[in-house]
């Protein structure tokens, strides 16, 4: 807070990056399951921040295979529908907008790439350290963005 204004010095710093050559290919919410509790007059509880992904290239090195995670519940319900003979290429979106899925396209995965939301508490060993997440949370960016037996260098020291 800078004069009872949240101040945008992380949106700034992103645009310095990307005037200096580099590209926000995507950005992240990190969830926090366990926020600081307290009180401010002109806003509520911080539950959330950004993590972004920035790169000197528009097409990164980037496993995804590294981090699908299982397809859920609702596929199985799905498939147990269309085996009870209501199969349905183009299913309408319970939703009500309108929009359809392509079953078909999912009958056989079992995997899928997870969210842009990172749920995890925030946790770590240095109890005094100001800015504590997860040790998940570097994990799955390192698991996501890094080849295998990469060299990974955290400017901030963690």
């Amino acid at each position: 807070m800078v004069n009872k204004v949240r101040h945008r010095y992380v949106w700034q710093t992103i645009l310095n990056f990307t005037e200096a050559g580099w590209h926000c290919v995507d950005d992240y919410v990190w969830h926090k399951a366990n926020a600081m509790p307290g009180y401010w007059p002109t806003r509520l509880r911080d539950s959330w921040e950004y993590v972004f992904h920035l790169s000197k290239s528009k097409k990164p090195y980037m496993d995804q295979e590294a981090v699908h995670i299982p397809i859920g519940d609702w596929a199985s319900r799905s498939r147990k529908l269309e085996t009870r003979h209501i199969t349905v290429k183009r299913h309408l979106s319970a939703t009500g907008s309108g929009f359809t899925r392509n079953r078909s396209k999912w009958a056989a995965k079992s995997l899928v790439l997870p969210s842009n939301v990172f749920y995890g508490s925030a946790v770590c060993n240095n109890k005094r350290h100001p800015a504590v997440f997860p040790v998940a949370l570097p994990s799955f960016f390192i698991k996501l963005l890094s080849r295998k037996d990469s060299l990974v260098i955290d400017p901030f020291a963690g």
